[in-house]
């Protein structure tokens, strides 16, 4: 069964990141058969009015193709709550935003691309302010110990089957032997889904020389990866809670993240459970 959704919800402000973040979506959608959902939130009924006349361009700015899956949509309200909400009216769908990252406070109290993945129950890819990238090659899916760390498997091995990906399992341990020992039947659980999905991919093992979060990224940009994948759970793949995909939201090499918040998936949807042994 197929989990990709059959609208993608792309949140726009119509900066230069949201105008990239919208690409993908269409270049995605393009592969996969599925109509795009453009939403701006407003402030106010003034700034309201003014988006209107900027959605009406960006649609007319659209090829033939593209205007007949869109659908768009300007309301007043709070940009986290009614993006939670869009999820839910339109089932199963994926959020694709852009994001500038995190500068000066917003680094202690979270960026908004991470504040819409906390109120988000379905998959949100984050592409960077200088990424438009479309082809996903080479795909990078950090795990660690915790069950939660696969969650994102399903949707990072949906983008694998389009673009005939390779996706590199990169296992996290601590020296723990309890903790290491979940860590293989993690690396167990998501090999052999891969296996039965025909998926390409590799097992890595990080020197650990320094942070896993660092080399990490050092690995990503190695391969030239094109995806990272994550979960985005409560604990947190390592120990400071968030902090890790907040690293991987504001990455350096500006590669987009697919990312899912397993509890809300949890809570909302019993079909989007976790890949269990």
């Amino acid at each position: 069964m197929r989990v990709f959704p059959a609208f993608y919800i792309v949140p726009m402000d119509f900066s230069t990141v949201s105008l990239n973040a919208l690409k993908i979506a269409y270049d995605i959608a393009n592969r996969t058969g599925r109509s795009i959902y453009v939403l701006h939130v407003a402030k106010n009924q003034h700034d309201k009015t003014l988006a209107e006349l900027k959605m009406e361009g960006l649609v007319d700015d659209l090829t033939q193709k593209n205007k007949e899956r869109t659908i768009t949509k300007v309301i007043v309200g709070d940009i986290y709550d009614d993006l939670a909400k869009a999820g839910s009216l339109i089932h199963g769908s994926m959020i694709f935003m852009g994001t500038h990252g995190a500068t000066g406070i917003q680094k202690i109290f979270g960026s908004h691309a991470e504040k819409v993945v906390q109120n988000s129950h379905v998959p949100v890819f984050i592409s960077q302010k200088k990424s438009s990238e479309s082809e996903f090659d080479t795909i990078v899916m950090p795990f660690s110990f915790s069950k939660e760390s696969i969650q994102v498997l399903r949707f990072a091995s949906e983008l694998a089957k389009e673009f005939d990906s390779t996706i590199h399992l990169v296992g996290y341990q601590d020296g723990d032997a309890h903790l290491d020992k979940q860590v293989k039947v993690n690396q167990l659980v998501a090999r052999r889904y891969l296996t039965e999905q025909n998926i390409k991919h590799e097992i890595v093992v990080l020197p650990k020389k320094n942070s896993y979060e660092k080399e990490l990224l050092e690995f990503a940009k190695k391969i030239d990866a094109d995806l990272i994948a994550a979960t985005y759970y409560r604990e947190g793949i390592l120990p400071t809670p968030n902090s890790f995909i907040q690293g991987m939201i504001e990455n350096k090499y500006n590669i987009p993240l697919l990312t899912i918040n397993a509890d809300e998936v949890m809570v909302h949807s019993s079909t989007l459970g976790f890949i269990t042994v």
